[in-house]
């Protein structure tokens, strides 16, 4: 597989056309780096060779091809986009997949139906990590001496993961566009885990954003996406708030202050290498990958 920073951005057409003729080697687009990492790990370690993992960014996709099929304009939207393209304008047998995060749409009873794409079993790729087995080993390795558990770990974490998680998802679906606050600000660690003021949390985004006269319409939107949000935490926590959240409470215990400075893509990656086998095949993704990718 060759570098991906020495490859020229294709268009979709040039992906559609390449495809369009009989090709031996089967395209995978994701997401992101740690997508590709990961998946390039798992299908070589079955035995596949005939396969190339690329990001979706090597593609040259335009806003209003995205817009106009219905997707956000970021990158699991051009996944998509791409997988739609495929599925409108290649034969049943080409050889791509796309490999897209589930992200909101367990919560939204969302499906997808699609023959050049695979979405995540989780709403993304790294709650394949969030188990006690991954979070064992990666405290052994990496985290001696805490004292605490894997499994109180999630315990402390997962509920405020959840409230972060509603409250995006009621922006979704009240379609504010609000921007972002820093979280880290409404949180503290209490003896039994994490606590996250959602009130002051909103309270801060929507002083950002100018938008106070909406605080009781989101707020009345929250607890309902709290009333629905009754599936494995896997499906209602975020990776982007998942591993931050990792490190600001890992770095609130007593002799592990430092590793506040440890970055966002490092834990990612140090999470990853934790990652079996048998997590990965536990779900539909990676098996349905294997069966499509010859040996």
């Amino acid at each position: 597989m060759p570098a991906q920073n020495q490859l020229p951005r294709r268009t979709l057409e040039e992906l559609i056309a390449i495809h369009g003729v009989e090709r031996d080697i089967h395209d995978v687009i994701v997401e992101g780096p740690s997508d590709r990492n990961i998946l390039e790990w798992f299908l070589i370690e079955n035995k596949r060779a005939n396969f190339n993992v690329y990001e979706v960014e090597l593609f040259q996709i335009e806003p209003e091809d995205v817009l106009a099929l219905g997707f956000e304009d970021n990158n699991k939207g051009r996944v998509l986009t791409v997988a739609y393209t495929a599925a409108a304008n290649c034969h049943r047998k080409a050889r791509i997949t796309c490999v897209a995060d589930r992200d909101l749409d367990k919560v939204l009873n969302k499906e997808h139906n699609c023959r050049y794409l695979l979405i995540t079993d989780y709403a993304c790729m790294i709650m394949y990590t969030f188990n006690v087995r991954v979070l064992t080993k990666y405290m052994r390795f990496r985290l001696r001496r805490f004292k605490k558990s894997a499994r109180q770990v999630i315990q402390e974490i997962s509920e405020a993961l959840q409230i972060l998680f509603a409250v995006r998802f009621a922006k979704h679906v009240l379609q504010l566009g609000l921007e972002d606050v820093e979280w880290k600000d409404c949180c503290s660690l209490e003896r039994n885990g994490v606590e996250l003021n959602w009130d002051e949390y909103l309270e801060r985004c929507l002083n950002k954003n100018v938008r106070h006269r909406l605080k009781a319409q989101i707020a009345t939107q929250i607890q309902e996406c709290r009333r629905v949000m009754r599936f494995d935490p896997r499906f209602q926590i975020r990776g982007h708030d998942f591993i931050p959240m990792l490190i600001w409470y890992v770095s609130k215990h007593r002799g592990f202050g430092a590793f506040a400075r440890r970055t966002e893509e490092d834990i990612e990656n140090e999470l990853f290498s934790c990652a079996e086998m048998r997590d990965l095949m536990a779900g539909n993704l990676f098996r349905e990958l294997l069966a499509r990718i010859e040996t």
